[in-house]
């Protein structure tokens, strides 16, 4: 990453080799990325949550909300649920889940395990487009924050100096 004097500031970013090569492919075979969309908001199960719901551990995904119209919505997963395992794998921490969705290629139908009310349940879901998610997105544009205060005011002149003031006088 470049500073605006044109030099480095000794930030750089790298994406591993598997990931760049599969974008490298949607892009020459869709002129796009497609990315599989399941349609869920999630947060962490912590140990509360997984005692206050019987589970024997902190694992999975606690279903936060959902996104309707949505995959997610459509195959019955609903706030409150645990995603427990995705397409076979199971969800040991809440960051390996958006991980796993995001591989899946759109339009495929992946087994999803949830708790619910104390009980298993496995839910086929038939993965979006994480481009028509961005698509429908019921966020408002972005607006530019106000000014600060601070560039509102005026500045405060520093008195003149004493051979300055008998010049002015």
């Amino acid at each position: 990453m470049s500073s605006p004097s044109g030099g480095s500031i000794g930030i750089g970013f790298a994406i591993p080799s598997e990931i760049a090569t599969g974008v490298v492919d949607q892009l020459r075979q869709f002129g796009q990325t497609r990315r599989g969309w399941l349609g869920v908001r999630i947060q962490p199960v912590t140990p509360e949550v997984a005692q206050g719901l019987g589970m024997t551990g902190a694992k999975g995904a606690l279903v936060a909300g959902v996104d309707d119209p949505g995959p997610a919505a459509a195959a019955g997963i609903k706030a409150g649920d645990v995603i427990l395992s995705f397409g076979g794998v199971d969800i040991d921490a809440v960051h390996a889940l958006p991980l796993l969705v995001a591989d899946q290629p759109v339009g495929k139908e992946v087994p999803v395990v949830v708790l619910r009310d104390g009980m298993q349940q496995t839910l086929n879901v038939k993965l979006g487009s994480s481009t028509r998610a961005a698509s429908r997105s019921r966020m408002p544009p972005r607006r530019r924050p106000p000014p600060s205060r601070a560039r509102q005011l005026p500045r405060r002149r520093r008195p003149p100096h004493p051979r300055r003031r008998r010049a002015l006088a």
